[in-house]
């Protein structure tokens, strides 16, 4: 049962599947359950006013809403929310509910593309955009983020209970070299958690010599990553690119923010836009 004192329960932000089943006696267009405001704002610019939309106050509220309203026979109710690194969106997938996650771990993750590497770059005044291998640079940047997602599955199947929020992966890349430190961030992963596993065992798990089967996400991605490890480490790359940048101006929650804006008007033409609305379906 929700806690009504945490602030991200759903019963501290209201009933939220009570407050879709009475809108729902007045409107009948689809309603779309999203994580928070930052993903209403995507699907307001990508797809506009056509749905209503409710936010839940974080990915948990989110899933314990749609399952409520889908329980209750609440029709032409459906939530987008990151398919992230547990079983929780593919266990709703095969139960029926209806659910569509971004592709890859996260909103930020998917929009990790060339189109949008190209728009944060000019952003930052880089010229010669064009003269890039942009795909060169996603790629890398991607599988830079893997000891860090391996870290990131094995913590959910194990329990491990690691404090990612509190350990920057930026701060173990070397600018010079591009080269991750795996040894130097489970070291601070560590020592961020409580009660965290061995520093032998993180590191197994984090160098790949520990298998750990990765989610797998329907839409198709090579490298799977959260996207505030994607923007951490592209910061960095950033610093190195571009030289004049501070590290307050590449720090992880600038980056996602300006990979959010660049995105804007482009997720249209993603087919895992046409997905959504194939699924959600026009105003009606």
């Amino acid at each position: 049962m929700s806690d009504p004192s945490n602030p991200l329960s759903l019963r501290f932000y209201d009933n939220l599947a009570d407050r879709i089943r009475q809108h729902r006696q007045a409107d009948t267009r689809p309603i779309v359950i999203v994580e928070g405001p930052t993903d209403e704002d995507l699907l307001v610019d990508t797809f506009g006013e056509m749905w209503v939309y409710f936010s839940a106050a974080g990915r948990p509220n989110a899933l314990e809403a749609i399952k409520a309203t889908t329980q209750a026979g609440v029709r032409n109710v459906f939530c987008v929310v990151d398919r992230d690194f547990d079983e929780d969106v593919s266990a709703c997938e095969r139960a029926g509910i209806p659910i569509v996650a971004y592709r890859n771990a996260d909103m930020e993750a998917m929009l990790a593309t060339e189109d949008t590497l190209k728009v944060v770059l000019r952003s930052f005044g880089r010229e010669g955009v064009e003269e890039l291998d942009l795909a060169a640079i996603l790629d890398h940047v991607a599988e830079l983020t893997q000891p860090i997602s391996r870290l990131r599955r094995a913590n959910h199947l194990n329990g491990w209970g690691l404090n990612f929020d509190e350990t920057e992966p930026a701060d173990k890349i070397d600018q010079r070299t591009l080269v991750f430190n795996i040894v130097g961030y489970c070291q601070a992963l560590s020592r961020a958690s409580n009660d965290p596993p061995d520093l032998a065992t993180l590191i197994s798990v984090a160098s790949g010599k520990t298998a750990i089967r990765m989610p797998s996400c329907p839409h198709g991605v090579k490298y799977y990553f959260n996207g505030k490890d994607f923007a951490a480490i592209l910061g960095v790359f950033l610093r190195k690119k571009l030289g004049a940048l501070s590290k307050s101006q590449t720090e992880r929650r600038h980056v996602s923010a300006i990979v959010r804006s660049s995105a804007s008007g482009r997720v249209r033409k993603d087919p895992w836009a046409a997905q959504v609305e194939q699924i959600v379906g026009p105003a009606f």
